[in-house]
């Protein structure tokens, strides 16, 4: 079931917010995706995951500020900071391959974030009884398989007015999109665009059922919006327990697998796929044979 016009009332549009068109910004909303199912280490570049001869043909230009420079840093990477990279640009040499890293992908990031708590804002202004935090202020999650397997929440509605027809409590999900995904998104439905979101909210409904008792059996409120335009999207899932079974049994074979150092078949043909660029264990993965 989709909900397309419930929050009007709450919404505002934000301008401000609003991020112009990027030209690699279908790779920034995959690099997006990925590191939302990956932990914090997960989704940083370190030195070892860069081979010799990259850092033979590549020079690094490292362009934050002085003193992040100085804190840490790719070895053999020159610092110019980027106010400064036009007026600096003598000094970068011409017979080696540039590779500049800034703070724009996190910038896209924390504008990502700071749209969610917009989103709440709106949907709480619409009058639904929305909370994100527990009373020790953590977030709403779940673990599982000693802590191996384990997720955290947007959010969970608690209660919303009788016209919208959403029974509580119920999982909330909310992402951000770029216009293209977000159109995807509206037009096919969570499902078919982003099987990934539909994965997660599956197993977040199955695995918060002791947390939260009842709330698989609601539907799930996924809210999606596009970063672009700020315009809003809603779709109610219903729980898909086979597709969190599935999901599930797939978890429990990685670490069955991981336990008794088995390797599993590797998710791409070649160690350039960007998530094995961003992966911890790609070494591991890529210096053996399958």
């Amino acid at each position: 079931m989709k909900i397309t016009q419930i929050i009007g009332a709450g919404a505002v549009a934000l301008a401000a917010f609003a991020t112009p068109a990027l030209a690699n910004e279908d790779v920034i909303d995959a690099m997006q995706e990925y590191m939302e199912f990956s932990t914090y280490e997960a989704g940083i570049i370190v030195p070892q995951q860069i081979t010799e001869d990259v850092f033979g043909d590549v020079l690094f230009v490292d362009t934050r500020n002085a003193e992040q420079f100085e804190q840490s840093t790719i070895p053999g990477a020159i610092n110019i900071e980027w106010r400064d990279v036009l007026g600096r640009i003598d000094e970068i040499p011409t017979d080696k391959k540039v590779s500049y890293f800034s703070g724009q992908v996190l910038r896209i990031f924390e504008i990502g974030h700071r749209l969610e708590d917009l989103a709440v804002r709106w949907l709480r202004a619409a009058g639904i009884d929305l909370v994100t935090q527990k009373n020790d202020g953590g977030q709403f999650g779940f673990s599982v398989a000693g802590g191996r397997i384990r997720g955290h929440v947007d959010g969970i509605v608690l209660g919303a007015p009788a016209a919208l027809g959403l029974r509580t409590p119920a999982l909330w999900e909310c992402k951000t999109m770029n216009a293209k995904n977000w159109r995807a998104c509206v037009k096919d439905g969570v499902a078919i665009s982003k099987p990934v979101y539909a994965a997660q909210i599956a197993i977040y409904q199955a695995y918060m059922e002791p947390v939260v008792p009842e709330i698989s059996e609601a539907s799930a409120l996924f809210t999606a919006i596009n970063k672009d335009t700020a315009e809003l999207y809603h779709e109610l899932m219903p729980l898909n327990a086979a597709l969190a079974q599935r999901m599930s049994d797939r978890a429990v074979r990685i670490l069955q697998a991981t336990d008794a150092g088995e390797l599993l078949p590797r998710i791409a043909q070649s160690r350039d796929f960007f998530e094995c660029r961003f992966c911890s264990y790609a070494d591991r993965c890529w210096r053996q044979e399958h």
